[in-house]
């Protein structure tokens, strides 16, 4: 069994507007929620055996949280460059790619993309994935290379706003 979190990163900030899109920090509201959620995806996910991570600073930023809520070292951290605004193909690559040792990750990156993604590997019925957002999915598979289209069950979807008013 492999399970996958796809979390796209907290609530960015646009306050400069000549900062390049990749470079972009949390905003106030980013950084109240990423915590949080680390902690709800602790609650129904209990370990993971990594983190793969788009290199936007949001993104980054984001994912720290939920490294300290599961205490993962930093070489369980793995940034990769083509999850910087992927495609569908992006995503299976950087999946495919991991060690068969590892049964469940979570993975961070940005929409459309991550919409794309629930509809592509589960079926489901999300049309969109907020800021935080996380859906886990779970694939009865025994390699990371066998992930295919629509073999994945949607086990939960999460936001903030679920969490916060």
């Amino acid at each position: 069994m492999k399970t996958v979190c796809f979390a796209r990163h907290a609530k960015s900030s646009w306050a400069d507007l000549s900062q390049k899109d990749i470079d972009r920090p949390l905003n106030p509201r980013g950084l109240r929620d990423a915590p949080l959620m680390a902690e709800k995806l602790k609650d129904l996910q209990g370990s993971l055996d990594g983190l793969l991570v788009s290199p936007a600073r949001r993104t980054q930023m984001t994912s720290k949280y939920f490294a300290e809520a599961y205490n993962l070292p930093a070489d369980r951290v793995l940034t990769d460059d083509d999850l910087y605004l992927p495609s569908v193909t992006d995503v299976y690559k950087a999946l495919g790619s991991l060690s068969d040792a590892w049964s469940s990750v979570a993975i961070f990156g940005h929409n459309p993309c991550w919409t794309d993604i629930a509809l592509f590997y589960s079926n489901s019925e999300i049309m969109n994935v907020p800021t935080c957002g996380i859906y886990i999915v779970d694939f009865k598979l025994d390699s990371w290379v066998e992930l295919s289209s629509h073999t994945g069950r949607l086990r939960q979807f999460i936001y903030p706003k679920m969490y916060t008013s």
